[in-house]
């Protein structure tokens, strides 16, 4: 006969956690920076009377360009919809599922040893379906955050690139509110490029959506005509 001590714990849903992605844009863009810059240097070495031009810095704070960002609140905002409705789901199949665990708790005394074995059987296999289900959920949740918010953070991005080129700087870093550690200790406002940024990118036009890859069925060999 097999154990029930694991229907006798308390309720064993697992919740769906969506960790949404921060927008990891500073070692992108300095990476990209400086690329541009070694690019742009001519081979032959500057005279030695001839100072280098200084570097100009600003910077962005990449947790306000997400959250006033219309179109990637409205992604995110969809997400979280759609995360409460498989939590809800989940929920129904838990609450039925530990209801008839209950039930066959109060009457397995008077069932014969063959039938609580196998009733048993049938409730770990409810329970471990209802596990892979809570798994599947999450993992199509997380690809689809990927791929709606993946155009999102690329345009970012690309609009970043745009303003620090248009406005004569050499580097922008991400300064966001919310990280702990924070590269950037101290920032004077005035090179703060985040309300620039997001105001370009609400003239830009929404970036293509992302689509599943399809595989193309492969051509069968046609007989040539004789």
């Amino acid at each position: 006969m097999l154990p029930v001590v694991f229907f006798e714990q308390p309720r064993c849903l697992v919740s769906l956690t969506i960790p949404l992605r921060r927008l990891s844009i500073a070692a992108a863009l300095f990476c990209a920076a400086v690329s541009s810059a070694w690019a742009q240097t001519p081979t032959a070495a500057p005279a030695p009377t001839r100072p280098a031009a200084m570097a100009r810095v600003a910077y962005v704070d990449s947790k306000i360009i997400i959250d006033k960002y219309s179109r990637a609140q409205s992604v995110l905002n969809s997400l979280n919809a759609a995360k409460t409705a498989a939590q809800t789901e989940l929920k129904g199949k838990s609450d039925a599922l530990e209801a008839q665990v209950r039930t066959y708790q109060q009457g397995a005394a008077t069932m014969t040893p063959q039938a609580r074995q196998q009733r048993e059987q049938q409730l770990v296999g409810q329970q471990q379906a209802l596990q892979q289900l809570a798994t599947q959920k999450q993992q199509a949740l997380a690809q689809r955050l990927e791929r709606e918010m993946q155009p999102i953070y690329a345009q970012v991005r690309q609009v970043i690139g745009k303003v620090g080129k248009a406005e004569g700087y050499t580097f922008v870093f991400d300064n966001p509110t919310d990280s702990p550690v924070n590269v950037v200790l101290y920032a004077d406002p005035s090179i703060d490029l985040t309300f620039r940024v997001l105001e370009e990118l609400r003239k830009t036009p929404a970036p293509a959506a992302a689509r599943p890859a399809t595989r193309t069925p492969a051509r069968r060999p046609t007989t040539p005509r004789r």
